[in-house]
């Protein structure tokens, strides 16, 4: 043989998993005291640090979260968010324009 087959085989890459918060906070949606994992709720490329920064986030449950991408509609999506949004507005004393400026986009 001119070229011989090596001998180990190449590792595939880890997707990482979202980290998962101990049993002391309670999902947002089903209100169960549970291990909870963020969910950025403006996704694309550079808002999930700003989304974080600000709170913009859901604490889910894995059922929960798997839920969210697979059955939630547009709709209730939306409104998800745009009540989330309120209550960012509210802590961060933001005005929609303010809001739309940081995030980019608003759902009120």
């Amino acid at each position: 043989m001119m070229f011989p087959k090596p001998n180990h085989k190449k590792q595939r890459s880890q997707h990482k998993s979202n980290p998962r918060l101990d049993g002391s906070d309670t999902c947002e949606i089903c209100d169960i005291r549970i291990a909870t994992e963020t969910h950025e709720l403006r996704g694309g490329k550079g808002y999930r640090l700003i989304c974080q920064e600000l709170g913009f986030v859901l604490k889910l449950c894995r059922h929960c979260h798997d839920d969210w991408h697979l059955y939630y509609t547009k709709d209730k999506k939306n409104y998800i968010r745009a009540d989330k949004q309120r209550q960012v507005m509210t802590e961060c004393g933001m005005t929609e324009e303010g809001f739309r400026e940081r995030i980019g986009k608003s759902w009120l």
